[in-house]
């Protein structure tokens, strides 16, 4: 292999966001190339300040750090905000309440098991900008620097 990427295990915890088994602790792996400097995520990369997008797409997006969202709360969270107009702001309060079920994190767990106003907004917003590039055939390239 020309590239030198070295792996390694993301320290960080972090929650994992699903509809089945309810809210869970997930590790990530990061893998950064040392020759050319790409930096790759769970479900992007980045090189030089900006974020690529992969073309396909894993069952979870990385909403923020340490939160990851699977596909079918995202779907349901756009349904709820689309279809009823349910704000986002109750739809954090909807997860919270009924799939997360007031499930507890570990004494040492610095991340809780809920979702912001914030990730429900990332999570809809990087979905929606997916699929629209998937229908456009392009990549979605992001800023990487700073606030999303």
């Amino acid at each position: 292999m020309a590239c030198g990427v070295k792996g390694e295990q993301d320290k960080r915890k972090h929650k994992n966001g699903n509809s089945e088994a309810n809210t869970c602790i997930a590790k990530s792996v990061h893998l950064y190339c040392q020759t050319c400097g790409i930096d790759y995520h769970h479900n992007y990369s980045v090189f030089k300040g900006e974020r690529t997008y992969y073309e396909h797409q894993p069952d979870s997006v990385q909403a923020a750090d340490h939160v990851f969202i699977e596909k079918s709360v995202i779907e349901l969270i756009r349904t709820a905000m689309d279809f009823s107009w349910t704000s986002a702001t109750n739809c954090a309060k909807l997860y919270n309440l009924c799939l997360s079920r007031d499930k507890q994190t570990p004494a040492d767990y610095k991340v809780k098991f809920e979702l912001s106003v914030e990730h429900v907004w990332d999570g809809y917003v990087i979905t929606s900008l997916l699929e629209d590039c998937e229908h456009c055939m392009s990549t979605l390239i992001a800023p990487h620097t700073g606030e999303q």
